[in-house]
């Protein structure tokens, strides 16, 4: 926005005279006025500057006042930049959390480096060796009533809510997933490593969570650099180049991002059929994506083995209104029809898949790559915080010999890769280390070994200032804000709307989790 202008100043006389005109009776003086100017000015800034910090440390107060005060948010922002007095991007206290603000190297979102008595990271202690997080790379045997798939069709869904493919919302808005569902494994507590796609995504290509991946310096579309390995690349990797890996995308978004469909056959809007390609960004193309798919994988080479990645996008904004599905006019019952219409084109992929013949020897994998908020915790879309509305995702697996049930155990989108791999019967590559792991005993019924937690974060962009990270610890979870300080605490089980921020009363808890997340970004690659 742009900066408030300068009052403008009364030009001062040249000279002060006796024969100067006395103040009409009645006007304040003039020495009065400068003193009561100051005065009011330092009190509005100490206002401004108590209620600033009230608002960065309390999130039922911003909740409550953002949507009506957008600007005062702004103010706080602008307040921020201007009080970090060693240039790290971390303003300190009341505006920020930075503990010490004469030091570029030591900031909330710096590494802690363990045992050098320093802490750079803001937490309250010293990173200890032993709390690097370390991710077990054992791979877990096929059991026997688990055969291996030879093929695998990967769906996800872009912007999907968890809720929103579940219960009664689920039957009526997504009867073709919920029919295909009776037949899958679901993972009721799966969340995205962030609630943007740009990190998401490739988190659940590569098995890695974000601050492991090398992500290109562009600011609004950071690319995917060549020395990651997507999936493609590691089941080439792991068969021999066993697999036809073919990619289907039909949103604009994605081809601005160098490297995203890395080692894939891309079937984008780039080789679409003419009219596919003009077709206004947002528009319904989940049908014709299904149709793209279904050409491509019925021309196959029967002798070879098949990844396909069919990902849709039309329940992202803008909701654009389809001819076959209507809730009402508002923006929750516009996000419902594009999910009704997308679930159509999913069931009828799936059908196909019955129909030639390959539902028997395809691994399925349905997901998304983050949800969608709507004012639940005073923002819309999504990619703006890391509450459950945006974080909690479907993930649905449907294998030979694996019964159908519900996994209640926090999972992540970053176990999606090596639990592809596991189920079609390939071997972990040399040289890759999985921040993921297998959920094969899951889906053979038996359950998940404890894990330390699974992870989220949002970082910078070119369009969005959040700087966050959460962790999900059993049925605990701990929001970061490492801009403001704010430190958020709920307990799922007892309140799955995260309402009731527990931080205040649970310090040690909150401790706890902090030295878990900065454990967690060193041992993931620390960026």
């Amino acid at each position: 926005s742009a900066a408030a202008p300068a009052p403008a100043r009364s030009a001062a006389p040249a000279s002060a005279s006796a024969s100067a005109p006395a103040p009409a009776v009645g006007a304040p003086r003039r020495g009065a006025t400068r003193r009561a100017g100051w005065i009011l000015a330092a009190a509005a800034a100490a206002l401004l500057a108590a209620g600033s910090a009230a608002f960065a440390r309390r999130p039922a107060l911003r909740d409550a006042l953002a949507p009506g005060l957008p600007l005062f948010g702004t103010a706080v922002a602008a307040l921020a930049r201007l009080d970090d007095r060693d240039g790290d991007g971390f303003a300190a206290p009341p505006f920020g959390a930075d503990c010490d603000d004469h030091n570029r190297a030591v900031h909330p979102g710096a590494l802690d480096v363990p045992g050098n008595r320093v802490d750079e990271d803001c937490d309250g202690a010293d990173l200890a060796a032993a709390e690097r997080l370390v991710f077990p790379q054992d791979w877990t045997p096929l059991p026997a009533a688990l055969p291996a798939a030879r093929n695998v069709l990967l769906v996800t869904v872009d912007t999907l809510r968890a809720d929103y493919t579940e219960g009664t919302t689920g039957a009526r808005l997504m009867p073709a997933l919920t029919a295909a569902a009776a037949g899958m494994v679901r993972f009721t507590r799966a969340y995205a490593p962030s609630t943007r796609s740009l990190r998401s995504i490739p988190a659940l290509l590569t098995g890695r969570y974000p601050p492991g991946i090398h992500f290109g310096a562009e600011p609004k579309y950071p690319g995917f650099k060549p020395d990651n390995q997507s999936l493609p690349e590691l089941l080439a990797a792991a068969s021999g180049g066993a697999f036809d890996a073919d990619a289907f995308h039909y949103s604009r978004y994605f081809l601005k991002v160098n490297g995203f469909l890395q080692g894939w056959r891309a079937h984008t809007l780039a080789d679409a059929p003419p009219a596919v390609r003009e077709m206004a960004e947002g528009a319904a193309r989940a049908e014709l994506l299904t149709d793209r798919a279904i050409e491509v994988l019925a021309a196959r080479d029967p002798a070879r083995r098949f990844a396909a990645w069919v990902h849709y996008t039309d329940p992202h904004y803008p909701y654009v209104d389809n001819d076959r599905f209507r809730f009402g006019s508002d923006d929750r019952d516009r996000y419902a029809a594009e999910v009704a219409f997308t679930d159509a084109a999913v069931g009828r992929l799936l059908a196909w898949l019955d129909r030639a013949g390959l539902a028997a020897t395809t691994l399925v994998v349905f997901a998304a790559d983050h949800g969608e908020e709507f004012g639940e915790h005073g923002n819309r879309f999504h990619g703006l915080d890391l509450y459950d509305e945006e974080l909690r995702v479907p993930l649905l697996v449907r294998a030979a010999g694996a019964a159908p049930h519900e996994v209640p155990a926090p999972v992540t989108l970053v176990d999606v890769a090596p639990t592809v791999l596991n189920l079609l019967g390939l071997s972990r590559p040399a040289g890759v280390t999985f921040h993921g792991r297998s959920l094969v005993p899951a889906l053979a019924g038996a359950p998940l070994a404890a894990r330390a937690g699974v992870f989220a974060d949002l970082v910078p962009d070119g369009d969005h200032p959040q700087d966050m990270r959460a962790v999900i610890a059993g049925d605990a979870k701990l929001i970061e804000d490492l801009r403001t300080g704010r430190v958020e605490l709920y307990d799922l089980a007892a309140d799955p709307g995260e309402r009731r921020d527990l931080a205040a009363a649970d310090p040690a808890r909150v401790a706890a989790l902090r030295r878990l997340l900065a454990g967690w970004r060193l041992g993931a690659g620390g960026k």
